[in-house]
């Protein structure tokens, strides 16, 4: 799919530029049938923030993804995200707002999104904001913080009345 959307959009379009951030076991074939495309390889640190925040769309059409870090660390970073709707990546989408969904290996489901955020600037625009909101809570503070004032809340009830053979927690 990934390389039918890059074969059909850069014959179509001279204002676009494919980056594979990251290596696999596929790298070198992609390298071969995407020549035009970048290969920065493994990044972390401040080097993947950069990777990221140098793009303008997250094209994910994985269906085995299943937690969905590549994509909120791009809605973190700014990026709309096109994903699959197989797989974990789809419900971020979906929460989120933050981007569209294709159709499983679809190409042209996939082409029709990303060109659809491409030259639709108020959808590119509401996609992104949408993306940043919920990425903010996505921090260990936000998530945790629902926890813990449940903690604090069962801490302060009176337990004397429980029936201490019976805890469910």
């Amino acid at each position: 799919t990934f390389i039918k959307v890059y074969e059909s959009m850069t014959s179509k379009r001279d204002d676009i530029r494919f980056v594979l951030l990251g290596s696999g076991p596929a790298e070198n074939d992609l390298k071969e049938r995407m020549p035009e495309a970048i290969f920065p390889g493994y990044l972390k640190g401040t080097e993947l923030g950069e990777g990221y925040a140098s793009g303008d769309i997250l094209f994910f059409p994985s269906t085995t993804e299943t937690f969905g870090n590549v994509v909120q660390e791009a809605l973190a970073s700014g990026l709309p995200a096109v994903v699959s709707n197989v797989g974990g990546c789809k419900e971020i989408v979906k929460q989120s707002n933050g981007g569209l969904i294709s159709k499983a290996k679809d190409a042209r489901s996939f082409e029709k999104n990303i060109t659809r955020l491409l030259d639709d600037r108020d959808k590119y625009e509401k996609c992104k904001e949408d993306g940043l909101k919920f990425a903010h809570t996505r921090s260990w503070r936000y998530i945790n913080k629902d926890l813990i004032e449940m903690y604090e809340k069962i801490s302060k009830e009176d337990h004397s009345k429980r029936d201490p053979l019976i805890s469910i927690v």
